[in-house]
This record gives structure tokens, C-alpha cells and sequence, in this order.
């Protein structure tokens, strides 16, 4: 008696159907390299890697301070500007109402601003 696997494909391979894929060149082998260059060559980069990151680090704690000054020089500012707005408002309330009237215009004005009189 034979399985149902062995009955359905009659007793050969179910992707004996499908034609074989063709296998890729292979590649040529890489060079070999002995295992101490490679390891000097990860030491030397692992020590540019932390020489870097050193760098970075005070970079970085060079940039912090100077986000801190210019922040404490735009509070300044912002303080002065402030003190500066107060007093203007201070000298504002100081000066006498002026009273509403029409507003005077200089005669010479007054002849610039009407050509046709020139024509007459």
C-alpha cells in the first residue's frame, strides 16, 4: 500500500516537474588576508573610532556652553528690552494730551501739492 504523498506524485519528487534553477558562478574567492592584518586593521580603526568620539565629546561640551551663554545673553536682552518699554511707556504718560485739531499743512506744501495752480 502506498502513501497518499507516494500516490499523488507516483513515486517521484513533487518539484521534479519544475525545471532546475541555474546555479550562479561562483564568485572568485576573496584574497586571503592573514587573520593578524585584519585584526591590526580593526584595532587601528577602533582606535580612530574612540579618537573620534573623544573629539566629538568636547566638541560637543564646547557647543553646550555656547548655547548657554548665548542664552543667558538673549535673557539680558530681553530683560533690557523690557526695562526699555517700561520707560518709554513711563515718558509717554508723562507728555500732556495733545487736543484734536485739523492738521496744519505748510503753505509751500500746499503749492507743491496742487499742479494746477502752477498752470494758471
Amino acid at each position: 500500500m502506498q502513501s497518499a504523498w507516494t500516490q499523488s506524485t507516483n513515486g517521484r519528487h513533487a518539484n521534479s516537474r519544475c525545471a532546475p534553477f541555474p546555479r550562479p558562478e561562483a564568485a572568485p574567492a576573496p584574497p586571503t588576508i592573514p587573520a593578524m592584518s585584519r585584526l591590526d586593521d580593526l584595532a587601528d580603526r577602533i582606535e580612530r573610532l574612540v579618537l573620534r568620539h573623544e573629539e566629538l565629546k568636547r566638541t560637543n561640551a564646547l557647543l553646550q556652553q555656547q548655547v548657554e551663554g548665548l542664552a543667558s545673553e538673549r535673557d539680558s536682552l530681553r530683560s533690557r528690552l523690557a526695562a526699555a518699554r517700561a520707560r518709554i511707556d513711563a515718558l509717554l504718560d508723562r507728555l500732556p494730551p495733545e487736543p484734536v485739531t485739523a492738521p496744519s499743512v505748510a503753505p509751500a506744501l500746499l503749492h507743491q501739492a496742487n499742479p494746477a495752480d502752477d498752470a494758471a
